[in-house]
């Protein structure tokens, strides 16, 4: 008894190795920045928003067999449902063209479940998922070019805290995992303005966590064999230097 119950414990250990050493490297990120800010003058504070366009992987080929509450079949697909995210900015120069920021937001995501032909159940023939956060990106931004405008390039991780989840008219926020590991990577443009400094920005999202719950029953997610988030983020912000 004793050997089956240390297996089990090596085995739950490994199973969060890999959200671990995600959780550890964004906290190594998040020390980096406090140390840059007592150390640097250079810090801006600002503003984030923009669209999500988000969907899931679940780990099933698609069109995904459902079975409805009237135990009768149907079959879909999941497509990407656009939504928005807002927060805050805060940046911290590393060097004259490296920076890294912390983009505390508010960030609506999930997707919509398209029934394939006519559907006779309680459902209509469109089921929408909405997934609710308060995610946390750490970004590392790069910038290029020696004009006003700058292009750049960023690329990070966010760990996101679900605040409400519901499948239809189901709340399901106690049937999946409260926090998701995402890497992001993408592009954009920046440009100083009058002391302040406006940006344009697109980003991919690619959920690392798996927030399915064996569990849940809801339609149709009881047909999926796991749950991870994607989602392409157009951004816009603006940033202030501290103290301005």
């Amino acid at each position: 008894m004793k050997c089956q119950h240390n297996i089990s414990i090596i085995i739950l250990i490994r199973k969060g190795d890999f959200e671990m050493k995600m959780i550890k490297q964004i906290l190594m990120m998040t020390l980096v920045l406090f140390l840059v800010q007592s150390a640097s003058a250079q810090v801006k504070l600002g503003l984030i928003g923009g669209a999500n366009f988000s969907n899931f992987r679940v780990g099933v080929d698609q069109p995904i067999a459902v079975l409805l509450p009237d135990n009768t079949s149907a079959q879909g697909r999941f497509n990407s449902r656009t939504a928005f995210a807002i927060g805050g900015v805060a940046e911290y120069s590393l060097s004259p063209m490296i920076s890294l920021s912390v983009q505390p937001m508010y960030s609506k995501q999930g997707s919509k479940f398209k029934f394939d032909g006519p559907v006779v159940n309680p459902l209509s023939t469109e089921s929408t998922i909405k997934l609710n956060y308060i995610d946390i990106p750490v970004m590392l931004k790069v910038e290029f070019g020696s004009s006003s405008a700058k292009p750049y390039v960023t690329s990070g991780f966010t760990l996101g805290f679900l605040t409400s989840a519901k499948s239809g008219s189901d709340d399901i926020k106690d049937d999946l995992k409260g926090t998701n590991i995402s890497w992001n990577i993408g592009g954009g443009l920046s440009l100083p303005a009058g002391g302040r400094t406006f940006f344009i920005e697109g980003r991919y999202t690619l959920g690392l966590s798996d927030i399915y719950d064996p569990g849940l029953q809801a339609v149709p997610l009881s047909a999926v064999s796991e749950l991870k988030t994607k989602a392409f983020q157009v951004m816009a912000g603006v940033t202030f230097p501290m103290g301005s």
